[in-house]
């Protein structure tokens, strides 16, 4: 910018009032940064009761009741710590929770003709 002024692009007005524009510019963003510092620095304060989570969770049926296919699949994301599945049962690891066996049972659906996208591709296949 200055250099457009050295070189007679632009005049001395024309430069003042470009460069107050800026400097304006950097105020609003430095008071943006500072407002965003802040809410990181309270958000780093906030402490949640291990007893809180339990009792909001014993509520979970109601909240999942509201939820849409993506805050649900959202939600689970952000609960679910470890699942590992065996053919008689299953074992799932919640957040701030120690791991719950759970008994499962498979059934068989209705098996997919052979070559259909859904049918699994056996050895030898390509």
């Amino acid at each position: 910018m200055g250099r457009g002024l050295d070189r007679g692009q632009i005049d001395e007005e024309q430069f003042t009032a470009r460069n107050a524009a800026l400097l304006q510019e950097k105020a609003q963003l430095q008071a943006r940064w500072a407002e965003l510092d802040a809410k990181l620095a309270e958000g780093e304060s906030v402490e949640i009761s291990l007893d809180k989570v339990r009792q909001t969770l014993q509520d979970f049926h109601r909240v999942w009741a509201h939820l849409t296919l993506e805050e649900g699949r959202e939600l689970l994301r952000s609960l679910v710590e470890d699942l590992r599945v065996w053919r008689d049962r299953a074992e799932l690891k919640l957040l701030f929770f120690p791991p719950t066996e759970l008994s499962v049972v498979f059934q068989r659906g209705p098996t997919p003709e052979r070559g259909s996208p859904s049918s699994p591709r056996t050895e030898g296949e390509s």
